[in-house]
Parts: C-alpha cells; structure tokens; sequence
C-alpha cells in the first residue's frame, strides 16, 4: 500500500517541479537579457544620438535601469519578504493559514486536496488492516499528514471517536474531508468493514490524483509556452521598433539633404 503510495507522492512532486523550474530559467533568461543584453543595444542607440525611442522601448530601458541601479534594493525586499514568510511560517498560526491557502489555490489547490485525501485515507487504510486500534491509527495517521487543516481534522475525529461516535460523523462534522469519503466511510461502518472503505477511498482519491496531475500539466504547459512567447516577444519588438525607428529616422534625414 505505501509503495503505490509512494508513487503518487512522486507523480505529484515531479509534475509541480517542471513548472518551477520552466518559470525559474524563463525569469533568469529575462533579468540576463535586461541586465547584460539590452544596455548594449541601448548605447549603440546613444551612441548614434537617436533619442525618439518607441514607447515599448521606453518601458523596456526603465525596466532594464531598475535592475541595474536598483538590483540591491530589489534583492533586499525579496530577502525580507523571505524572512518574514519564514517567521510567519514558523508560527502555529501561520503554518495552518499557509496551509489553509494551499489547498484554496487555483488548479494547484484541486491536486493538493486529493493528494492530502489519498493520503489520509491510504495511512489508515493501512493501520487498520495490520490490526492497529482505531483510536492509535488515527493518532498515527495524524502525525504523518503535513497539511495542519487535516491534521486539526483528524485529531477532532480521533477526540470525537473517544466520546463513542461513529467514524463518519466526525469526518462530516469537520467540513473539511469531501462528501464522498464520509458517505463510503460510512458504508464501510454499516458494513463492519472500514479499512475496505477506506481502501476504496484511497484508491478513488489516488487515480482522481492522477488524473489531476495531467490535465495540471496539460494546462500548465501551454500557459507558460504562452507567457515566455509573450515575454520574449515583448523584448524582440521594443528592440527590433527602436532598430526600425533609427533606420527610418536615419533615411528621412538622409532624404531631407
């Protein structure tokens, strides 16, 4: 159970790693064009005293003056944005917010949700059918999941099974595991077999996983050829509009004499 478990684990890491690092070269490539490239062409363009730039070419010179005067001031507010995330982070509060956050999040929130579902179900699943009691399964189970808003669910459903509830009414109660887990809990409790239900649930969490995984990749991918296309593109026009300019600047003075 946990091997198959461990794949969906590397499905999900590897399908969010592609995506960083797309954005992490595209935005490196961006500030070296901006900081090395671009001033070059740019003091060509001074050294022949053509000062009509095009607009788009205007914004680009400003955006590539703010990394080069200003790169420290840059790097100064990225790195205390860091340390206060991180003491943020650090925080009981924190921690469940960000966390909270995550599983709210456009597209990535969706994936985030059913790999956290999948896992709380595979743990107990598991513990169960190697007779560990519920109440110490659930205890367990609550250690091993990351996310806080699940683990403060887990631990009210543990708390509420003590006082001799049912497993799927403190699931419901929490209003934070989905409706069909409680509902084939449930059944696996009218049945006398919750570690099948449960397995029932990994499962069904673990393909749609799968499944969101792919169309995550299929919808990311093209967003982010878009963004880079649109990014480079961007930089080719306000150097190629400030070349043409020059050219036409230079044969309409060429035309006057």
């Amino acid at each position: 159970h946990f091997e198959k478990f461990a794949q969906v684990q590397a499905k999900f890491t590897s399908a969010l790693i592609y995506p960083a690092l797309v954005c992490c070269v595209g935005v490196g490539m961006i500030i070296f064009f901006l900081s090395f490239i671009l001033p070059k062409f740019m003091s060509l363009f001074g050294d022949m005293g053509f000062n009509h730039l095009p607009m788009m070419t205007v914004i680009l010179i400003n955006i590539s003056d703010a990394f080069k005067h200003y790169w420290w001031l840059m790097a100064g507010i990225v790195i205390v944005a860091v340390i206060v995330f991180k003491r943020y982070q650090a925080t009981e509060t924190g921690r469940r917010k960000i966390d909270e956050w995550k599983m709210k999040l456009p597209i990535f929130g969706r994936v985030i949700c059913l790999n956290l579902y999948g896992q709380f179900a595979r743990t107990l699943c598991t513990l169960l059918q190697n007779g560990v009691p519920m109440l110490t399964a659930l205890k367990i189970t609550e250690q091993v999941i990351p996310n806080r808003v699940i683990r403060e669910a887990t631990a009210k459903t543990r708390d509420a099974v003590t006082d001799g509830k049912s497993l799927a009414q403190p699931l419901a109660a929490s209003k934070v595991f989905p409706r069909l887990m409680v509902d084939l809990v449930k059944i696996g409790e009218d049945t006398g077999n919750v570690a099948d239900a449960l397995n029932n649930v990994a499962q069904t969490y673990e393909n749609e996983l799968n499944i969101a995984l792919r169309v995550m990749t299929n919808l990311i991918e093209p967003a982010l050829i878009v963004a880079m296309a649109a990014g480079v593109g961007f930089l080719l026009v306000a150097v190629l509009g400030a070349m043409f300019s020059m050219i036409a600047n230079i044969g309409s003075g060429m035309g006057g004499q």
